[in-house]
């Protein structure tokens, strides 16, 4: 095997494998949304005690929180906790996942969010809320609609309007990450953590964020679209439908912080309302499409733009294959078909063109020995050389870096598309983790607890492919038989260690590509030489 072909193949999988360094194999504490899955169940086992589906808390007593009473409302789709204190959404729990974001306070109006609001109406999916004054009254209503849905609508009544000198601010949702932090969230896994703000001035991202700073705070005027938080596979989104003229990120403390909205032109009005559509549920292109074209601006797999597009390309190919195959394991078996199909003509001439590189060898070893004493000629006549025999010695690298765009865009798609988590194939359990044929009751070392098939198939793939490629070639010396010898060993062992703790629907990407390469190593042992 070439030099070339060598160092670009570890200096391209060095990438994948120190990528997988930040996600280490997770203890057996459990996960934040293992903690707030536990939390949710008390939710509903309370709520078992009761005829209906809406259960009313008794007054709750501590410094902060005196005289608040918690309303639960549970839905198809949800579990919805709401505080009398501002009559805010306070938390939100996804029954279909089993999982919660750690975003509170949804849809909270300032400086409103500290009175007490009376609760005035309740259904099984509607909840409304008031509180007044000598001054104003505001209702606050909050309707739980199916596709993950739920709309807020907040009226405020002046009963004098040149008394309405209040600057309302709207605070979209306030972040919580004490459980989070508590929690074995891997490094990787906690990266992802974003809270996004898409205005008429652009995307505002800020990842990692499960830790705040004041150095983060900001003030942008401008027309809010809406305000997001997303993690791995789910998301938050709210849309204001009023009128806005900025936000605000008001850091608390590193745990907590608040993204507030900003209403335009409510100053020296009677009356008015701020509507909300609210989006909690799983970041699938499908339905945030169907919801608002607009929400899937919250979708983004890399900060480079090349390997973002291909992502989303590849994620929608393949969820478009499953609109005919309903197994993701054989889409992504195909998903490696085509895409193998596509390079494979350059794969086979670059193959070809190697082997002509080998066939050159003693013709290269006398300009070695003829120009030892004389570098820049030496390069000057091994180029004239490959360009008589037409010869690129790049070859070997081309179809690993076009394949690498796909294969990384895949990467991610397998990694935070909530499709492919708990998706089984064969043996494959979850698309998501490493196929895990079977768990030893030891650990051993390198490798730990689980035996993963797929990473071993991979090895002796690889190992018979090297014997075809070493077959193919012509006129080898001594030191580069040597030298193939030790790579057959080395480049198996180091590509199995890599994809030993990947997702398995990415093994199985590779090891049906490896399958391919060794049918096109064997078709060109019968291709004459040349």
């Amino acid at each position: 095997m070439e030099k070339r072909l060598i160092l670009a193949a570890t200096l391209s999988f060095l990438v994948l494998y120190f990528w997988s360094l930040l996600n280490p194999p997770q203890k057996s504490k459990p996960g934040y949304h293992h903690i707030l899955k536990h939390d949710a169940i008390e939710t509903k086992e309370s709520s078992s005690l009761s005829n209906s589906k809406i259960v009313k808390s008794s007054k709750l007593s501590s410094n902060n929180r005196i005289n608040e009473n918690i309303t639960t409302i549970e839905t198809k789709q949800f579990i919805a906790k709401f505080s009398n204190i501002g009559g805010v959404l306070k938390d939100i729990f996804i029954k279909n996942y089993n999982v919660r974001l750690p975003i509170t306070q949804i849809n909270e109006l300032i400086p409103y969010d500290t009175v007490l609001f009376l609760l005035k109406k309740i259904t099984k999916n509607t909840i409304v809320y008031e509180y007044k004054n000598n001054n104003i009254k505001i209702i606050k209503q909050y309707i739980l609609n199916n596709n993950y849905i739920i709309n807020s609508n907040i009226n405020i009544y002046y009963k004098n309007k040149s008394r309405n000198n209040n600057i309302l601010k709207i605070n979209t949702y306030s972040l919580d990450m004490t459980k989070i932090k508590k929690s074995s969230l891997s490094a990787r896994n906690r990266s992802l953590l974003e809270y996004v703000i898409y205005s008429d001035k652009g995307m505002f991202r800020k990842n990692n964020a499960y830790k705040f700073s004041k150095k983060e705070e900001r003030y942008i005027t401008g027309h809010v679209i809406w305000t997001g938080f997303r993690d791995k596979y789910y998301c938050a989104i709210i849309k204001p439908k009023y009128e806005t003229s900025g936000y605000i990120i008001h850091v608390k403390n590193s745990e907590h912080a608040n993204i507030i909205v900003i209403p335009k032109n409510i100053k020296n009005k009677e009356n008015f309302n701020f509507v909300s559509l609210i989006y909690i549920g799983p970041e699938s292109w499908d339905i945030l499409k169907q919801i608002d074209p607009d929400f899937t601006k919250i979708k983004r797999y890399y900060k480079w733009g090349l390997f973002d597009i291909m992502g989303k390309i590849v994620n929608r190919i393949i969820h478009a294959l499953h609109k005919f195959i309903p197994n993701w394991g054989i889409c992504i078996i195909i998903m490696s078909i085509l895409v193998y199909s596509i390079t494979y003509p350059i794969t086979l001439k670059n193959m070809i063109s190697m082997r002509k590189m080998q066939a050159l060898q003693p013709q290269m070893a006398a300009l070695k020995e003829k120009y030892k004493n004389n570098p820049q000629k030496l390069n000057i006549e091994i180029m004239e050389l490959y360009k008589r025999n037409n010869v690129n010695p790049m070859a070997g690298c081309l179809p690993m870096f076009l394949q690498m765009p796909i294969f990384l865009g895949l990467l991610q798609a397998l990694w935070r598309d909530v499709a492919f988590k708990d998706a089984s194939f064969l043996w494959i359990k979850d698309l998501t983790a490493p196929d895990r044929l079977f768990i030893l009751p030891i650990n051993l070392p390198f490798i730990g607890n689980e035996i993963n098939i797929l990473p071993i198939i991979i090895m002796f793939l690889m190992f018979f492919q090297q014997r075809l490629s070493s077959a193919n070639m012509a006129n080898m010396d001594p030191e580069q038989e040597a030298q193939q010898k030790m790579m057959r060993i080395l480049m198996p062992i180091f590509f199995g260690a890599i994809f030993y703790k990947f997702a398995s629907g990415l093994t199985l990407y590779w090891t049906t590509n490896n399958l391919l390469s060794c049918f096109t190593q064997w078709k060109l042992a019968r291709i004459k030489n040349k």
